[in-house]
């Protein structure tokens, strides 16, 4: 049962890695170099938040048929804020270029389908993909929306067969309706950051009832060097040794 709490874990950690792929790194064997945020013309701020059940009790008693599961697990957002909506219309076609290529490197073990979201927003995309660890299954999504000066990015990942779509195009749907708050960015009575372009990335009303954790600033990064997947993947634990 340990096992299996751990390949829970490792798809996890897997998706955490590769929503990585659109703040920083380097493509692993490609000799280039991924997108930067901050070789975004005219990018302004970024945040991310991060949504996962309650990862070290999954790991204590995790389910004898974790193919049972139903819904989603873990799911990443960010939101980034241009000076214009030009720029991040640029921006858009530039992540969702280093997206596509992030999810379908070969070592990333992701087939991609990719959509048209209508309704949404300017512009939007939908990608759907497969992943696996340690012979377990895992549906991802992810949307892509851009509205004005704002783009909104969800990754979404659930066990088995259940199709993750409907939550992330949901969630997303609200980040882009959702208005940017005024003020500095203040951390609540529960430990969440709240405020700021952070109010484009929910508190309250997740779904599948996922916990939201305080969230991160991707650009300009924190000064506690904070950068979101890195910090996530900390708050839900080692994976055990047997």
């Amino acid at each position: 049962m340990k096992r299996q709490g751990h390949a829970i874990l490792m798809l996890t950690v897997l998706l955490l890695g590769l929503f990585g792929a659109v703040g920083h790194a380097s493509a692993q064997g490609s000799g280039t170099s991924d997108l930067d945020l901050k070789d975004l013309k005219g990018i302004d701020s970024a945040y991310q938040r991060t949504y996962t059940v309650d990862m070290q009790a999954l790991m204590a008693s995790p389910p004898a048929n974790p193919e049972s599961m139903r819904g989603l697990f873990a799911l990443t957002a960010a939101v980034i804020k241009f000076d214009n909506g030009n720029h991040a219309k640029d921006g858009f076609d530039k992540l969702s270029g280093q997206l596509e290529k992030a999810m379908g490197q070969q070592d990333s073990g992701v087939e991609l389908q990719k959509e048209d979201l209508k309704d949404i927003g300017d512009q939007a995309f939908g990608y759907s993909g497969k992943m696996s660890a340690e012979g377990m299954q895992g549906q991802v999504y992810m949307a892509l929306a851009r509205k004005d000066k704002y783009i909104h990015l969800a990754i979404g990942i659930a066990m088995g067969n259940t199709n993750p779509k409907d939550d992330l195009v949901k969630f997303v749907k609200k980040m882009v309706d959702a208005k940017e708050g005024s003020g500095e960015i203040k951390t609540n009575d529960k430990g969440l950051n709240t405020g700021g372009l952070l109010d484009k990335l929910p508190i309250t009303d997740v779904p599948g009832n996922l916990t939201p954790d305080k969230g991160y600033e991707l650009y300009p990064k924190d000064e506690s060097g904070a950068m979101g997947a890195a910090g996530t993947v900390e708050t839900i634990g080692t994976p055990p040794s047997n």
